[in-house]
């Protein structure tokens, strides 16, 4: 995780006794930033070889419906600039959106999940660890992780 918070470029964590089947699912998770979009178009790079689905999905709340119009312009967004015909939106609701996402992956068997990290605020790191780095210890599948330099812009 330390490898993952100081890095200046995307970190693909494999865990120790994986073996390599190829790309057929594929996670982004997203919070529909702009700086997404770049990421989505690297990561497309990587499994367009094996044809993989990838599923764009946003863990958040039950009660958070503001986020569907959100969700509904990255959607657009991104059909727009990457041609890929292999995409899936997803919206996952759950009281806890990290434990949703976990239970998610494990029942999907992904083969890589990507996600986003960025610099965070002193009060968002005295919350405590973020995504990424509570993936990068639990993940028992792939984890690549991309980092915005810039705090984000949402759609």
């Amino acid at each position: 995780s330390g490898i993952i918070r100081s890095a200046r470029c995307p970190v693909l964590s494999i865990p120790q006794h994986t073996q390599f089947k190829g790309f057929n699912k594929v996670v982004f998770a997203t919070n529909c930033h702009h700086g997404d979009i770049s990421e989505l178009r690297s990561l497309v790079d990587l499994v367009k070889l094996y044809q993989a689905k990838i599923n764009i999905l946003h863990a958040s709340r039950d009660s958070d419906d503001r986020f569907i119009p959100i969700m509904t312009a990255f959607e657009k967004n991104v059909r727009k600039q990457i041609q890929y015909p292999h995409f899936t939106f997803q919206l996952l609701g759950g009281n806890q959106p990290e434990e949703a996402l976990n239970h998610y992956l494990e029942l999907e068997q992904v083969d890589l999940l990507a996600i986003s990290t960025r610099k965070r605020l002193l009060i968002e790191r005295l919350a405590g660890p973020g995504i990424s780095e509570n993936f990068s210890l639990e993940c028992r599948f792939p984890l690549l992780v991309f980092h915005q330099a810039t705090p984000p812009l949402v759609f």
